[in-house]
């Protein structure tokens, strides 16, 4: 109360420190986000334009292709039909022809007629990138319950030159990222109170990593050791680690329903995805597993101390 008046509330702290990282993240990720437009750089991007062109243009769901599971290209078709739907409106398209192909030159390289065919899936993954550092603070906050490790630990989230370099590519590496951080959160929530709302969140999440990559169902592990280490041997008795599991198959399932409508073309190219993340791919030579240690370390080399540091002490 001054002089009669009654002062707003304000924001705590934390929200203002929140925000500021979250700018940081923004900036970086949005800086030069048109890189190499009109022309094509990344190999993987032409890929997803596309199939994802394809089947919008088709109106066929199934993407017939799963050495990616189809989350990532059902949001991507969601983001085209908004496009093309304000194109309409604007008379910038007649019909879904319009949304004219790029054409590539060599490779994985081309050029493309349409920014927005690219801009799009970009922008989504800034989105999920500045998103997987608002789940780094909020999981700092509460495993330390100190403002400061919790803004370190999104600083060190938002600047991550591998985490800045693949927020801005229309891949799923970003949105995946998010989604496994996801897990993380709601496997720590199971630990600090247990809820039945932990375990679905925490369950939905990992379905969805998953429904980006396959290779991210090894964090359901992150699930079931907050399950056990927060009931101990009485946690047999709790099934609702189970009962995660069985929602992110479900969620998965639901994200890539072709799993089951296609089945053999499904398990045949997740097999050849498991063979391209351990023999790499042509024009590749040496071990996939050295190359990506010695890539971590050239990038985030001091940050990966720090979290080996960290698990360490926790282990203690």
């Amino acid at each position: 109360m001054n002089g009669g008046h009654v002062e707003a509330p304000r924001a705590p702290r934390s929200l203002w420190v929140l925000a500021g990282t979250l700018g940081v993240a923004l900036g970086l990720r949005l800086w030069a986000i048109t890189f190499g437009l009109p022309y094509l750089e990344h190999p993987d991007e032409p890929f997803w334009i596309f199939a994802v062109l394809k089947m919008v243009k088709t109106g066929d769901p199934n993407p017939h292709d799963f050495i990616y599971p189809s989350l990532y290209y059902y949001i991507n078709a969601l983001i085209y039909l908004v496009y093309y739907a304000v194109g309409r409106v604007l008379g910038a398209f007649q019909s879904l022809a319009d949304l004219a192909e790029p054409v590539l030159l060599i490779g994985g390289s081309g050029k493309l007629a349409l920014r927005g065919l690219l801009l799009g899936g970009r922008f989504f993954s800034v989105a999920a990138g500045c998103g997987t550092v608002a789940l780094t603070f909020f999981i700092a906050r509460r495993l330390t319950g100190r403002l400061s490790a919790a803004t370190f630990a999104a600083l060190l989230a938002a600047v991550s030159p591998i985490l800045v370099t693949h927020d801005r590519f229309m891949a799923p590496d970003g949105p995946m990222t998010f989604f496994t951080t996801l897990t993380v959160a709601g496997a720590w929530l199971i630990y600090e109170r247990g809820r039945w709302r932990d375990y679905v969140l925490s369950g939905v999440a990992l379905g969805l990593a998953v429904g980006m990559k396959y290779n991210t169902a090894p964090f359901a592990l992150a699930i079931v050791l907050a399950h056990f280490l927060r009931k101990g041997r009485w946690g047999l008795r709790d099934w609702r680690w189970v009962a995660a599991g069985a929602i992110s198959v479900l969620t998965f399932l639901l994200t890539t329903p072709y799993a089951l409508f296609d089945t053999q073309t499904f398990l045949d190219d997740a097999l050849i995805d498991v063979r391209h993340y351990t023999g790499g791919h042509a024009g590749v030579t040496g071990g996939s597993l050295a190359w990506y240690v010695t890539y971590f370390w050239q990038t985030d080399g001091p940050v990966l101390a720090l979290a080996a540091a960290g698990a360490l002490w926790g282990i203690y």
